[in-house]
């Protein structure tokens, strides 16, 4: 099914309040209204924010076709789980908020995070859509000003 512009999910990443935790999602919603519930303004919003202070910042990232938006969501969430630590990140499907979710069956989390505290050294996530990946996460790294501490710079005296 090709994007149709009338049905639309935005992809967005909160940055929370407490240092170096954040949260992926997705909304049919104006954005404006998703950070209002987030910063509990209006009722809604995600337990793993509330968790950690709330909304400081709100990235927003793409629109995409409804019927990738689940999978996409899931993708930039694995990816910035990989990249920021497991423990820091939830949204998608991987939002396990419970104090044992470690300890506990570890099925919540993506694959190539189950095994052990530390991902393997070249651990990488497989995207379904790994162009639309590549773009969202660009597009966060700019208007975040965050970047991946295993991308390599050609200009290293910049």
């Amino acid at each position: 099914m090709g994007f149709n512009p009338d049905i639309h999910d935005k992809i967005y990443v909160v940055e929370c309040k407490d240092e170096g935790y954040w949260y992926v999602g997705s909304t049919l919603q104006e954005l404006y209204d998703r950070a209002d519930e987030h910063s509990g303004v209006k009722p809604g919003g995600c337990k793993w924010v509330r968790l950690h202070g709330g909304l400081k910042k709100i990235y927003f990232l793409e629109e995409v076709d409804t019927t990738e938006a689940q999978r996409i969501e899931n993708d930039v969430t694995a990816f910035m789980m990989t990249w920021f630590g497991r423990t820091k990140v939830r949204g998608g499907d991987h939002n396990n908020c419970r104090k044992d979710c470690y300890t506990a069956w570890l099925g919540w989390l993506p694959e190539h995070l189950r095994a052990g505290d530390v991902p393997p050294l070249h651990a990488c996530v497989m995207p379904h859509f790994p162009l639309k990946l590549r773009r969202l996460i660009n597009r966060f790294e700019s208007l975040s000003g965050l970047h991946h501490p295993d991308q390599l710079y050609a200009d290293v005296f910049s």
